[in-house]
């Protein structure tokens, strides 16, 4: 079986188009650095006690469960908007409106999940929970709306902790 050419370069005029195939692989250019001022404070935190150590723990693992639930919720509400055929035909922002795939619509299920779990009140501020639904909502909407050239994201997925912690 002869493999396809994994040349994607079209001919518009009848000129013979002389170019390397793309590959995948170690790209040629130099890495993109940024030379400029950076908004980042860097400080110092004493982490050598134990009970100090375990406070920012639990907020980043509360900032993670709210993320995945927050996904979760967004893969559970994308898969309903796609289902919804004849209603999204007729009028596909009322669709949107009920399940609320909007960015207020995901803040307040942020909201929500945290005033309804009991512990997570303790480690977590509404403006944080505000932060990570805006994160999730950028997801969805390039999931839902193409870009300039007219393609999609694929569909809300749950993360990974390592990926979170990258």
């Amino acid at each position: 079986m002869a493999a396809a050419p994994t040349d994607t370069t079209a001919a518009i005029s009848g000129d013979a188009v002389a170019c390397a195939p793309r590959r995948r692989g170690r790209s040629k250019a130099a890495n993109f650095t940024y030379a400029g001022p950076v908004a980042v404070i860097r400080l110092e935190l004493d982490a050598s006690d134990d009970r100090v150590r375990r406070r920012p723990e639990r907020q980043w693992e509360a900032v993670f469960r709210l993320r995945r639930a927050l996904q979760r919720d967004a893969a559970a509400r994308c898969a309903a908007y796609w289902a919804a055929h004849r209603e999204r035909a007729d009028d596909p922002k009322s669709v949107r409106e009920r399940l609320g795939l909007s960015r207020k619509g995901i803040e307040a299920a942020a909201k929500a999940h945290i005033e309804a779990s009991g512990w997570m009140r303790a480690h977590l501020t509404k403006a944080v929970g505000l932060h990570v639904a805006d994160e999730v909502w950028e997801t969805i909407d390039r999931h839902l709306f193409a870009d300039k050239s007219g393609r999609r994201h694929g569909a809300p997925r749950v993360g990974s902790w390592w990926d979170f912690t990258r």
